[in-house]
């Protein structure tokens, strides 16, 4: 009924729909419902088509209102729809301009790799970019039911910005998390390595929230934690699209910069619960894109960006230029 009434996205007076079709159902009742039918057979169509639902549902989640995806399916009578292939192509066309955005990406993959988490601007590109993997990720229909209305953030795979934590309860969250990640990871082989920073944590939490605790002390702790949860290596903090994902927002700041076993785990945790993960988030903590030979399942590394990049630019690739 908004539809057919014209309701606009945003800034529609109280009792549009009502008010706009009123007239018509007193008048023209029959001629209405008709309309109503026809619509609602259009729609169900394109739910039938697992193809055709995605990409219109990627577009709606972006904005497009249902009425300019029934223009683009009729023809310039209202009558002669076009061929299905020549719809699928509009529709890539136009999920190529939300992609893009009002500026644009650029006109090759250089300019998407360009991109930085660290830039406003480049935040909702990303965000839909990311978006659209993870709809064209799925073989049947995305769930957008599931994802529509529930708060989702870009986030860092892998996150190396423990020091700009500085409240002692972050801290004390910090330092809980990665311990119980150090001891998932530790093995006869690490032992050495993982043991004395295990009793390191165990003898520093006790004092986190007292005088004696300081972001001298918390940010030692961290960098010996970093490497050896980065395979022995300290890396700059890395907000290219190679290491973000689409995940529920996390008010625990702490988590939020924690490193990939950490949030691999938390990952784990809410699909074991039966929560709702985006098909290609979990596909990256589960290691999916990674070649066999290059497995290195606790720890996020640039062969597993350059993979999971790869993989994106392959999927993607009917609508970025």
């Amino acid at each position: 009924l908004d539809t057919l009434a014209d309701k606009p996205t945003h800034g529609a007076r109280r009792y549009h729909t009502f008010d706009k079709l009123q007239e018509r159902a007193k008048t023209q009742g029959l001629a209405l419902w008709d309309e109503v039918v026809a619509l609602h057979a259009q729609i169900m169509g394109w739910f039938d088509e697992p193809c055709l639902y995605n990409k219109i549902g990627f577009l709606v989640a972006c904005g497009t209102p249902i009425g300019d995806v029934l223009g683009w399916v009729q023809g310039a009578d209202g009558k002669d729809a076009p061929a299905k292939s020549v719809f699928k192509a509009h529709l890539n066309q136009r999920i190529s301009v939300k992609l893009q955005g009002k500026d644009g990406i650029g006109s090759d993959w250089d300019a998407l790799n360009a991109l930085s988490y660290e830039k406003p601007a480049d935040k909702e590109k990303l965000h839909r970019i990311l978006l659209l993997f993870n709809v064209a990720t799925c073989r049947g229909r995305f769930p957008f039911e599931q994802h529509v209305g529930q708060d989702w953030s870009l986030e860092h795979i892998h996150a190396q910005q423990a020091q700009k934590l500085n409240r002692v309860e972050q801290w004390d969250s910090w330092l809980q998390v990665h311990h119980q990640a150090l001891q998932t990871v530790q093995t006869t082989h690490n032992a050495a390595a993982i043991t004395p920073l295990l009793e390191a944590i165990a003898a520093a939490l006790p004092t986190v929230r007292t005088p004696q605790f300081d972001q001298e002390q918390f940010n030692t702790l961290v960098d010996h934690i970093l490497r050896v949860l980065n395979n022995g290596v300290i890396e700059e903090a890395d907000h290219s699209l190679a290491n973000l994902a689409l995940l529920q927002h996390e008010a625990n700041a702490a988590l939020n910069n924690a490193v990939f076993e950490v949030k691999r785990q938390r990952v784990l945790e809410r699909d074991k619960r039966g929560d709702y993960i985006p098909a290609a988030t979990r596909n990256v903590f589960l290691k999916y894109y990674t070649p066999a030979d290059k497995l290195q399942p606790h720890f996020w590394g640039e062969e597993d960006k350059t993979a999971y990049l790869a993989h994106i630019q392959a999927t993607l690739t009917a609508y970025l230029p």
